[in-house]
């Protein structure tokens, strides 16, 4: 029974006017708001699309009294824009930013459940005011699955694997389920690769793993083998499933309480598959069970290998210490000069022909191109097969182990090459003419039209290579006798002619003068040289076409000058002759810094890399180089000074005879 004291308050409520009880009647309702768990962690999804064709997405979050408004902007960081305000300011706001201007194509709100009348204001703002057309971003399409890419990273920093596999289509029911997986796949793996570790992207999964890096490449085919396993008899249990589900439930839940990156991340899901992604973020992780993750497994994880990315340091040589090339003279007087370099993975051979070098015409280019046809048709598997110029050579690229297969291949292409005996035609051209003319003046050929055979005779040919093992690959040389037979040595006549210069009529309008200077200075000078007189003579010769070459001419140093201009042959050389002195002019301290840095980047390309190391060889198999590692050719260059470059200068400029040849119309008292 109960007594006055403990009725009272209850006749009293009765009895309140209407006012106070819907006032009693609210604080009840708000009480139980405080108390039910269950409304308290519900999020609210609303989309529509306003009149004027901007799309919008509320999503209401409990208890929250900062508001956030994300759109696209490209001009903003992260092609987002965001605006906070608490829930009284939060109108004004959004008024200032659309006053005026065009309309976004997408908005997103994260606000509290007593915002709802913001898209009435929204949509009295925007009326009117179309979005500005642009086409919605792409999802990042992952490039080239089942690659490998190798990238480098610090000295000392350890190795790494990083498999990247695409994630479904943001709306996909399947997405939520692979990120479920994503979270469970380091502990299935963790027996087998220790301290793997796992990410979701915007787009991709990410499974990262230490390794050696001499194994990255098998690690990486285990991994992904592993993977395929796994997809294919998952074995795993419903409750794991369900608790990793509720975990990230609650990690995306806590993530919307920061507006501003939680708005950031709903704009690019939007973006990525409109509404419907939104809704698959938002609620997706609740319908995720054991049927789901294994349905996700076997029809997504089990057809995409991904993108894989080895990350390894780089492997430093000390060039002060690594050893130079191995030269040596094979049975049929071939000269080789291999380099030894066991880390590259790559295996190159480089032939040159030794007389002549880029000073006969276009005979020796011809010849090459003939092999290397003969290379490309031979039915040997070779990879890389080029022919350059200036000067004309033969470059052949493999993988390391398959450096035999290059001296096999390169053997039946010379040989099928090599027995040609007719007379290769030359070049009718002025400048090509005056340069085979030159090549008889300097004893380099008798002036007869070179033949294949003579061009690649053994005792003509220089080989450079690169190669794991030296030894080995000189072997493999010898093995496949690479050049041939050993041939007479009479190859190619020595014999000086008397004449000091030569003249020859030609057809045209055109004349070629080509003029030898010898050098005396050793490396680098001839090449400052060579870059000084290329930046001169584009200044002093405007009209003409210059070209300035440095032959390859065992124990013998010349700079080919080859000038080619409209005109008479004879006024051309007196052109030349006027301003052989301001051609050779000294340098100055002013100048000379922005002459080293050109001269040490043409030498540095020239011999860089594989081939570049490959191509210093073949010119040390000829006798016309010597070895120089990269580090000590850059100091060497970067520290020349100008007296020694001027000293030479000068005596270009004391010579009194010049080896000259000249090519064009004639005059009938010249020649």
């Amino acid at each position: 029974m109960f007594t006055q004291a403990e009725t009272q308050p209850t006749i009293f409520s009765r009895q309140c006017c209407p006012a106070r009880r819907a006032a009693a009647f609210l604080l009840l309702l708000t009480a139980a708001l405080l108390v039910s768990p269950s409304l308290l962690k519900a999020q609210a999804l609303s989309a529509e699309k306003l009149s004027n064709g901007t799309e919008l997405l509320l999503i209401t979050r409990p208890l929250a009294e900062l508001d956030a408004l994300c759109f696209s902007d490209a001009r903003a960081e992260g092609g987002a824009r965001c605006l906070i305000a608490p829930e009284l300011l939060f109108a004004s706001v959004i008024e200032e930013e659309f006053s005026e201007g065009p309309a976004p194509k997408g908005l997103v709100i994260m606000a509290g459940a007593g915002q709802r009348g913001i898209v009435d204001r929204l949509r009295a703002l925007l009326a009117n005011r179309p979005p500005e057309k642009e086409e919605m971003p792409a999802a990042a399409a992952l490039r080239a699955e089942g690659s490998v890419e190798r990238r480098l990273v610090p000295p000392g920093a350890a190795s790494k694997i990083e498999l990247e596999i695409p994630l479904p289509d943001a709306a996909d029911p399947r997405r939520s389920a692979m990120e479920v997986i994503w979270e469970l796949l380091p502990g299935r793996l963790a027996k087998e690769f220790p301290g793997i570790r796992a990410r979701t992207q915007a787009f991709s999964g990410l499974l990262e793993l230490e390794v050696d890096g001499e194994s990255a490449e098998v690690r990486l085919s285990a991994l992904r083998l592993a993977l395929t396993r796994l997809a294919a008899d998952p074995s795993i249990r419903a409750e794991a499933v369900a608790a990793e589900a509720h975990r990230l439930q609650v990690a995306r839940m806590a993530h919307l309480e920061a507006p501003e990156s939680a708005g950031r991340e709903i704009l690019r899901r939007w973006e990525e598959g409109g509404a419907d992604a939104v809704r698959e973020y938002l609620f997706g992780l609740k319908s995720v069970d054991l049927p789901l993750i294994l349905e996700a497994m076997q029809s997504w994880l089990r057809v995409h290998p991904g993108r894989a990315i080895i990350r390894l340091p780089p492997r430093i040589f000390q060039p002060r210490f690594a050893p130079g090339p191995l030269v040596e003279t094979l049975d049929n007087n071939v000269s080789v000069a291999v380099l030894e370099r066991p880390q590259v993975g790559l295996s190159a051979l480089v032939l040159r022909p030794i007389l002549l070098s880029g000073i006969g015409g276009d005979a020796e280019a011809v010849v090459l191109a003939r092999v290397g046809g003969a290379l490309r048709s031979g039915g040997l598997p070779l990879p890389s097969v080029e022919v350059q110029t200036d000067p004309p050579r033969l470059e052949l690229v493999a993988e390391a182990d398959n450096f035999a297969l290059l001296c096999e291949a390169l053997q039946r292409a010379l040989s099928e090459v090599a027995s040609d005996t007719n007379p290769i035609a030359g070049s009718l051209e002025s400048r090509d003419r005056s340069l085979q003319l030159l090549g008889r003046i300097l004893g380099l050929n008798s002036g007869e039209d070179l033949s294949a055979a003579d061009i690649l005779a053994p005792g003509n040919i220089a080989l450079g290579a690169l190669a794991p093992d030296a030894e080995t690959a000189i072997e493999a040389l010898q093995k496949f006798g690479v050049g041939g037979e050993k041939a007479p040595d009479q190859l190619l006549s020595t014999t000086i002619e008397s004449a000091f210069r030569h003249r020859e009529a030609a057809s045209g309008s055109t004349s070629a003068v080509a003029a030898a200077i010898p050098l005396e200075a050793g490396w680098p000078v001839p090449q400052f040289i060579r870059t000084l007189f290329k930046k001169r003579s584009a200044e002093i010769w405007p009209e003409a076409r210059v070209r300035v070459l440095e032959p390859l001419i065992p124990g013998r140093s010349f700079l080919v000058l080859v000038v080619e201009a409209d005109g008479p042959g004879a006024e051309l050389e007196q052109r030349i002759r006027e301003k052989m002195e301001a051609l050779a002019a000294p340098v100055d301290e002013e100048t000379l810094p922005a002459l080293r840095r050109e001269v040490v980047l043409e030498e540095t390309r020239r011999v860089s890399g594989i081939i570049g190391r490959a191509r210093l060889c073949s010119e040390i198999a000829a006798g016309a180089a010597e070895w120089r590692a990269p580090t000590q050719q850059e100091m060497r260059i970067m520290g020349a000074e100008p007296d020694e470059i001027n000293q030479e200068l000068e005596k270009i400029r004391l010579l009194t005879e010049i080896e000259w040849t000249t090519v064009g119309p004639m005059a009938l008292n010249e020649g």
